[in-house]
């Protein structure tokens, strides 16, 4: 699941044409930097975030998270 949520994460990163440098801004704004580094290594696979760095990515591209219709990130 965290693997699908990650491809998820980066196709929506290029889409957007942002660069890791941009997501660290961005989730410096939403109250915890993630370094540039960190963020490729999560997007690699190399590392699993862990859930407050998961939720604070998946803001920084403003994405939305549902379970069973619950919505976890509006």
């Amino acid at each position: 699941m965290i693997a699908a949520l990650l491809e998820i994460f980066q196709r929506k990163r290029i889409n957007k044409n942002l660069t890791l440098e941009d997501i660290e801004n961005l989730t410096f704004s939403h109250g915890m930097k993630i370094n540039s580094y960190t963020i490729m290594k999560i997007e690699n696979g190399d590392i699993s975030p862990n859930l407050d760095q998961l939720i604070i990515l998946l803001k920084a591209l403003e994405c939305n998270l549902n379970i069973d219709g619950i919505e976890i990130i509006p």
